[in-house]
């Protein structure tokens, strides 16, 4: 039978454990039914988390702030955070609604820490927040490009004779530039320059920049368009 429950009642697969208990009756006064929960939902019963954070710090712990809740779960539950990189998860418990974590980032990796409140005496749980956090990378946006031909800077719209041109590149540390011309493309640290070479008389190209960061985060830049001169045209 169910402790606390009247008229008595049969435990169901999902009773507590410790709410269940051996009992004898006199025939014919036997639990008259399955229990439903409702004779001790209050003790089980989880807030809403209402909100979570979490931050990096510099020496790479991870830092969580919990919602506040009612003065009336103090001392039945606990808060929980689960911090996963895709490949394996570390599960915390705090007693109080925030703390730092001692945990081992790397950098130009993402983590998801995830929050939620745990009853103490049980399994239940509340609802479960998440904020996704990436290290050893900054916001994609800020890198910049600049084309010559012939050691002048190309203009867009502009017609060259050169049959190449020389891109460069600058940007945070860590971040790549993807240089792409007519289809072709090619990845760059920011920072670095390359040539592009075996341009055709009389064609036109763009070539298009786009940055990516160490999390895979990426946007583009900027393009320039210009025409080769046909050979005719170099010759007058």
């Amino acid at each position: 039978m169910v402790k606390g429950a009247y008229p008595y009642v049969s435990p169901s697969s999902s009773t507590p454990e410790e709410k269940i208990m051996t009992a004898w009756f006199v025939k014919g006064h036997g639990p008259s039914g399955v229990d439903d929960g409702s004779s001790y939902a209050d003790e089980y019963k989880v807030p809403e988390l209402t909100s979570f954070n979490a931050s990096l710090n510099s020496n790479n712990s991870i830092s969580v702030t919990f919602g506040s809740y009612d003065p009336e779960y103090e001392g039945k539950i606990t808060c929980v955070v689960e911090i996963s990189d895709g490949s394996s998860t570390k599960t915390e418990t705090l007693s109080s609604t925030s703390g730092t974590l001692e945990y081992n980032t790397e950098s130009g990796k993402t983590y998801t820490v995830t929050g939620y409140y745990k009853l103490k005496s049980g399994d239940t749980t509340s609802n479960k927040k998440s904020v996704r956090l990436s290290t050893g990378s900054t916001a994609v946006g800020t890198a910049t490009f600049s084309v010559t031909a012939n050691g002048a800077a190309l203009s867009n719209g502009a017609t060259i004779s050169a049959t190449s041109v020389n891109v460069s590149t600058s940007g945070p540390s860590g971040h790549t530039m993807i240089v792409t011309c007519n289809g072709n493309s090619q990845s760059l640290n920011c920072g670095s320059s390359a040539t592009i070479s075996g341009l055709s008389s009389g064609k036109s190209y763009t070539i298009s920049f786009t940055e990516k960061n160490s999390s895979g985060e990426t946007k583009t830049i900027g393009s320039i368009h210009f025409t080769v001169q046909t050979t005719d045209t170099q010759n007058q």
